[in-house]
């Protein structure tokens, strides 16, 4: 019955533990990302070769410089007929991309593309197959509250690869708009 009683009093009791000394902290060189640009990437070495069977093998996003906007880019091994849709159900809304007869690189392409706290209508992109496993599917998810802005999507041969770009115009922002005071009602 002793332990008890002392172990609670030692937790219970103010001053009875000191304090945890404060952790020193270190000094860690923090390096900014300098991203990609399309259509000049420069290409891990680890990529594929260009041709063969349709992979995508690097999905990428980037903030466009003034007057701003948003491009999601994604390269293949080789070309394929694009098809689009746009979903909605209540507040979600989605624009997929279908690429017939592709799939993704196990290594890189199957992460999601979260881009919530970039100055772009998207809330992220995800990647999956469909269920016979014979489209890939590219899914940009709006945020939520945001209008449904159509992207323009362009392709190009780039270095024996297919360099899709999907690009998104500059976000509006909501202008301030001045508030009235109501006059102040005379005191009687």
């Amino acid at each position: 019955m002793f332990f008890p009683i002392f172990f609670l009093s030692a937790l219970l009791l103010p001053g009875a533990n000191p304090p945890a000394s404060p952790t020193k902290t270190q000094n860690v060189s923090v390096l900014k990302y300098a991203g990609v640009s399309p259509p000049k990437p420069e290409l891990p070495k680890e990529i594929p070769p260009p041709g063969g069977k349709c992979v995508l093998l690097w999905p990428g996003f980037q903030l466009k410089p003034a007057p701003g906007g948003s491009r999601f880019f994604f390269l293949f091994s080789t070309t394929f007929q694009l098809q689009s849709q746009d979903l909605a159900e209540n507040e979600l809304k989605i624009l997929r991309l279908l690429a017939p007869g592709c799939s993704a690189w196990q290594k890189h392409a199957w992460r999601d593309l979260i881009t919530r706290f970039f100055q772009t209508p998207i809330e992220k992109v995800s990647f999956f197959r469909d269920d016979k496993g014979t489209k890939l599917i590219v899914d940009f998810l709006y945020k939520s509250g945001s209008s449904v802005v159509k992207p323009e999507i362009t392709h190009l041969n780039f270095m024996n690869y297919y360099l899709l770009m999907v690009d998104f115009p500059p976000e509006k922002t909501p202008t301030a708009q001045p508030t009235t005071t109501p006059a102040p009602t005379p005191a009687k």
